[in-house]
């Protein structure tokens, strides 16, 4: 368990507070950001959000809120001057920082809030915990030491916290169905819900907002997959022309190796994404396949049944060496 108190008495001194999750940020980065901001403000600290990239389109339901999100590349020189602490959440990972980890070693006063398994140290502040589903279950525990009441909302804004961190928790665990989730996973989103969160529209927005691009590219996965290992071992492809031809953005694709791993007997996937920084790669798996270890190896990270790799190689290469891979599982 993370020792909030240690956390807090490291807030002591701040002032400005600058708050970043990793690059492409996902639900549980975005809530995780967003409740901390809130809970922050409410005591008194003035917080900025910036990340790498700016959330996807899919989020434009936080309303309001959604304009809180500042992207490193409109940072004019010298912005990072002014703050005192940086606070990243939902990564302890360089490579997941993007371009945020020009950060790193400037003298910033970090720490991080992380429920992944990795081998990068940022800072010797580290408050993760790679038991937990979410990195919004720690931030809930933090919230609830600050002595923030989830049910605040900002009056600029849309969202309450109760709303942020639900919404963190419930797309990280695929909405409460992924072997991550614990008892006191549960617990947490029944505290959330009766403080107000609301799982129908939450759940709308995270997974009947998407956009007619994102059908197109589950059609290529489609078509593109491959089975290996006697039906246990699946894999899709997308190139950087499916990108040109269906005109959608890396956001559009994301989970999309979830449907790999509904076919009957499946029990690891894997989905290549060919984008400009090298072949992207997001693994899924079932019970007892580690598919961590695997994303470890390629210099990635993440938990045991969903993690994720950056390659840099021919697409056909990394097809070939990462399912080499996956089939050695069985």
């Amino acid at each position: 368990m993370a020792n909030w108190k240690r956390f807090i008495s490291l807030l002591a001194d701040s002032r400005k507070i600058l708050i970043s999750a990793h690059k492409d940020p996902d639900g549980d980065a975005l809530g995780s950001e967003l409740a901390l901001c809130f809970a922050l403000e409410k005591l008194g600290f003035d917080v900025t959000i910036m990340n790498s990239d700016l959330p996807s389109g899919q989020f434009r339901f936080f309303g309001r809120d959604f304009a809180r999100f500042r992207q490193f590349d409109d940072a004019p020189a010298g912005f990072f001057d002014q703050f005192d602490t940086w606070i990243t959440v939902d990564t302890s990972s360089l490579s997941q920082l993007g371009k945020m980890a020009a950060l790193v070693g400037t003298g910033l006063k970090t720490l991080v809030i992380d429920h992944h398994a990795v081998a990068d140290r940022l800072t010797k502040y580290n408050f993760s915990d790679a038991t937990q589903p979410a990195a919004a279950c720690l931030v809930m525990e933090l919230i609830r030491k600050l002595g923030v009441p989830f049910d605040f909302r900002p009056k600029d804004s849309d969202f309450s916290i109760a709303n942020c961190l639900y919404f963190g928790i419930a797309t990280d665990t695929g909405w409460f169905r992924f072997p991550s989730v614990l008892p006191r996973t549960l617990r947490q989103a029944a505290e959330l819900i009766q403080c107000g969160a609301s799982t129908a529209d939450l759940y709308r927005c995270a997974y009947e907002n998407y956009s007619p691009e994102r059908l197109k590219f589950m059609g290529q996965v489609a078509q593109t997959a491959t089975f290996a290992a006697d039906g246990k071992v699946a894999y899709a492809w997308l190139k950087k022309s499916d990108f040109r031809r269906i005109g959608g953005t890396q956001a559009d694709t994301k989970d999309l190796v979830n449907t790999l791993l509904t076919t009957a007997g499946v029990k690891a996937a894997v989905l290549f994404t060919e984008t400009s920084d090298g072949i992207r790669l997001n693994f899924r798996s079932r019970a007892d396949y580690n598919v961590a270890e695997i994303a470890r190896s390629l210099g990635g990270g993440g938990h045991k049944n969903a993690a994720g790799a950056t390659v840099h190689k021919p697409l056909k290469e990394a097809i070939a060496e990462v399912t080499e891979k996956l089939i050695a599982m069985f």
